[in-house]
């Protein structure tokens, strides 16, 4: 996780710097067109590390002896925690 609000930034400007040129009057489709192809690989990418780093911290519970498949134990040590 952790990549949410980043990406939805890049992505709100990735896509309003092609508007305001399209709508300034290059009416260049081929660059609207290019956003998806842009972003769904960024967003495919942050998908699968947000797995791995869910994959990860789910062995940090299994090694401190907490059954992983209970989050709502792990919810409540990260949110009793002093980080």
């Amino acid at each position: 996780g952790g990549f949410g609000m980043n990406v939805g930034i890049q992505d709100a400007f990735n896509l309003a710097w092609k508007m305001a040129h399209f709508f300034d009057g290059s009416k260049d489709y081929t660059l609207l067109d290019s956003y998806q192809k842009e972003r769904k690989y960024v967003a495919n990418k942050c998908a699968a590390l947000s797995y791995i780093n869910l994959k990860r911290s789910l062995l940090v519970a299994k090694s401190l002896g907490i059954d992983p498949s209970a989050p709502d134990i792990l919810v409540d040590i990260v949110n009793r925690s002093k980080l």
